[in-house]
């Protein structure tokens, strides 16, 4: 009995260290790839037909970054022929032409980029679909001849690509999907525009401290149920 005492304070002792541990670390930076059109001369087009979804096709961009990775971080890749196309959720409020008149967009639709990422030694890092998800939301706002369009949502990347940064999250957040639109053309709530330019920044979905000592705490309860279960056996 007094040696099962010991092992179950033992036990405890080891849960408030590694909660004391777990409360004071830092949170850690969530890896993030960024699509970039450099300020390049972009093309593309994003259009909504009134009652519908908003539909972006063949969006240029031309190069690809990592930045808080554990490996290779800051290094820029060229995008090769790379095109975004996407089709939003269903529209829940519509916009015109009048000032401060937007378009809202529900959850769901589509979103990929294809291409070739190569590095400065000219050398395939990956090649096809780049990324591929879905929206949580996304809205156009602006008038006349100038509008902006933000997108969010969850998707996934090409195992090359994450391999090369050294990512090993599966999912991704695309925080900062924002395509400024020029030479727009209205006909009541439906419109067509060019993009003048394109940036989306992912964030890779990692745990954080809080989850992290959840999961320890949940390992040793594991642990101290199997050794009660064997001293009483």
């Amino acid at each position: 009995m007094a040696l099962d005492f010991l092992k179950r304070h033992r036990i405890a002792a080891l849960a408030v260290v590694l909660a004391a541990f777990f409360s004071q670390a830092p949170a850690q930076a969530a890896p993030m790839v960024s699509f970039d059109d450099d300020a390049f001369p972009t093309s593309g087009t994003v259009s909504h037909t009134a009652g519908g979804t908003a539909v972006g096709t063949d969006i240029t961009f031309f190069s690809v970054i990592g930045l808080d990775t554990p490996i290779n971080n800051g290094v820029r890749l060229d995008c090769v022929d790379c095109l975004m196309n996407f089709e939003t959720g269903t529209v829940i409020s519509e916009g015109s032409s009048a000032p401060g008149d937007g378009w809202t967009f529900g959850p769901g639709g589509s979103i990929t980029i294809e291409g070739s990422l190569v590095d400065g030694g000219g050398g395939t890092v990956a090649i096809g679909t780049l990324l591929s998800g879905s929206f949580s939301d996304a809205s156009v706002s602006g008038s006349g001849n100038s509008l902006t369009f933000d997108g969010f949502g969850i998707d996934s990347k090409h195992p090359d690509l994450l391999a090369y940064w050294g990512i090993t999250a599966d999912d991704f957040d695309f925080v900062n999907t924002t395509i400024s639109l020029g030479n727009v053309s209205f006909n009541g709530a439906n419109f067509q525009a060019s993009v003048v330019n394109a940036d989306l920044d992912n964030l890779a979905r990692v745990p954080s401290p809080a989850t992290l000592m959840l999961f320890g705490m949940s390992l040793i309860g594991l642990g101290a149920l199997t050794r009660w279960k064997v001293y009483t056996a």
